[in-house]
């Protein structure tokens, strides 16, 4: 677990309610991805998390798809982590309606997953006001 990560895993057990359950770098979905946090909540459904510990100073460029990092005079392209994200939330999603008991038995959505869920990234060391410069 990563410096960051640790950070992220003290704010989710200081904030959460406690009915709440987290998972850390667990395997998910049909290709048993390792999303660094999954939290199931029972008021809001499931929350998908990867935290990166990188700086402004390291990031060179960014699209949609891909993150260009430099490290150690290295540049190094990484999956865009928003992306990484929801990968997992999606493949994790997909695989769950197998479970009669977590698919929406009719209406519109019959046949779907009968709960809410979401995807995000943690930036540990990169502010809400640095973020924003940069786009």
């Amino acid at each position: 677990m990563t410096s960051g990560e640790r950070r992220v895993a003290s704010r989710l057990e200081s904030f959460l309610n406690d009915d709440c359950f987290v998972w850390y770098d667990i395997p998910v979905g049909r290709k048993n991805r390792h999303p660094d946090f999954v939290i199931i909540d029972p008021d809001n459904g499931l929350v998908f998390l990867e935290v990166k510990d990188w700086t402004v100073s390291t990031l060179r460029k960014a699209n949609q798809e891909q993150v260009t990092l430099e490290t150690d005079g290295l540049l190094k392209s990484e999956i865009n982590p928003l992306v990484q994200a929801r990968r997992y939330a999606c493949d994790t999603v997909n695989a769950l309606p197998a479970d009669p008991c977590l698919r929406q038995n009719d209406g519109q959505y019959k046949g779907r997953l009968n709960l809410a869920w979401a995807y995000g990234v943690v930036f540990t060391r990169i502010t809400r006001q640095q973020l924003k410069a940069l786009t």
